[in-house]
């Protein structure tokens, strides 16, 4: 049974959650940040639950409206060609008024926070389509699943794997979407940890997060440590920073004392950031510190000038500077299209095995 859940309330997700995992752990769900995100999902896969929050932002930038389900639903049925239609939706709204306007739906559940009604409703449901389901043979092939922040880590670490683990690109699936960033990561997570995904031999599959080292994915990681309510939870998902280790260029600034931001995109040599820069892609502004160092005293130097001091050189400041959001298409283009893959990817190789060992593969 195939479940997808359009909602951005990180709370809300884990009570549906909560109440789906009563009724069965064997199911596979995915999360609609938006109304849009939403319809790519069923243009590409057959669900045989909808779950709809009723006010929900249409696209990514917009703020909720409480139109936004309604007009996913009239998109469903206007496409009803070209789209997987679910065999059943259901609206979850936190506003009662909206409880007997069907608009199409199959069901208006009203949510209240430790509310019995609306979760004794929706296990109802699910029980009702498990069983219209029993006779129905899933042949769906299930990986271990390696989930990032972005389109463009999926290429960076897809790349990696196909270099120096080709025996193991069959064994992983990378989950991404295009400028995710770190809230979608948390909620894929959580969808992960509640879902107990199996092998075709009925072992548990494992799920990575990795997330970059700035403050995003520092606060991302304890979000999602803070989730886990099992040791099965906290078996079944892992989370991963990029560690500075990897880079003999960052490594530097921790060497000595400056811990800096970072992010996948640091993990390339200094020359690309280098013609990164001068292409225009890397932010105007350095990133904040994480720490700063004890011996800088920031009352006679800069940072800049404690860092040349300490042994770094001037272009290798360059990793203060993340690649702008904007800009990080045309940098992994750019990287993608380098000759001598091994040696442009080579901090991939540590990376991965990393990765690897926490999906108990390596």
């Amino acid at each position: 049974m195939r479940i997808l859940i359009t909602d951005d309330d990180k709370n809300k997700l884990a009570s549906i959650l909560s109440a789906i995992n009563n009724v069965s752990t064997d199911l596979k769900i995915d999360n609609a940040m938006c109304g849009k995100e939403a319809l790519r999902l069923m243009l590409k896969k057959k669900y045989d639950l909808l779950i709809i929050d009723l006010n929900l932002p249409f696209t990514e930038i917009e703020e909720p409206t409480e139109g936004g389900g309604k007009k996913v639903v009239s998109e469903i049925y206007r496409r009803i060609r070209t789209i997987y239609v679910p065999n059943y939706i259901v609206g979850l709204t936190q506003y009662e008024k909206f409880v007997n306007d069907y608009f199409n739906v199959w069901k208006i559940f009203h949510y209240k926070n430790n509310d019995t009604e609306w979760i004794g409703n929706l296990k109802k449901l699910i029980t009702h389509i498990i069983h219209a389901k029993r006779t129905e043979t899933n042949h769906e092939e299930e990986l271990h699943r390696i989930i990032v922040e972005g389109e463009t880590d999926f290429y960076f670490l897809q790349k990696g794997i196909d270099l120096f683990f080709p025996e193991l690109k069959d064994k992983v699936a990378i989950h991404h979407k295009k400028s995710a960033g770190t809230n979608w990561v948390v909620n894929q997570s959580l969808i992960w940890m509640n879902s107990y995904h199996k092998d075709s031999n009925s072992e548990d599959l494992i799920a990575v997060s990795i997330l970059d080292s700035d403050t995003a994915g520092i606060n991302a990681q304890k979000e999602i440590n803070d989730l886990f309510s099992s040791d099965k939870q906290r078996n079944i998902l892992k989370t991963y920073r990029i560690r500075e280790n990897h880079s003999e260029c960052v490594k530097k600034f921790f060497v000595c004392g400056c811990k800096i931001q970072f992010e996948i995109e640091s993990m390339f040599d200094v020359k690309h950031l280098i013609y990164a820069n001068s292409k225009g892609w890397l932010s105007s502004t350095n990133s904040e510190l994480i720490s700063s160092p004890k011996e800088w005293d920031v009352l006679t130097e800069n940072l800049k000038e404690f860092l040349l001091k300490k042994g770094l050189k001037e272009d290798e400041l360059l990793y203060l500077k993340p690649v702008s959001r904007l800009k990080k298409e045309k940098f992994c283009n750019y990287i993608l299209s380098l000759d001598n893959p091994k040696e442009v990817f080579k901090n991939f190789e540590s990376v991965l095995l990393d990765v690897f060992q926490k999906l108990g593969l390596k």
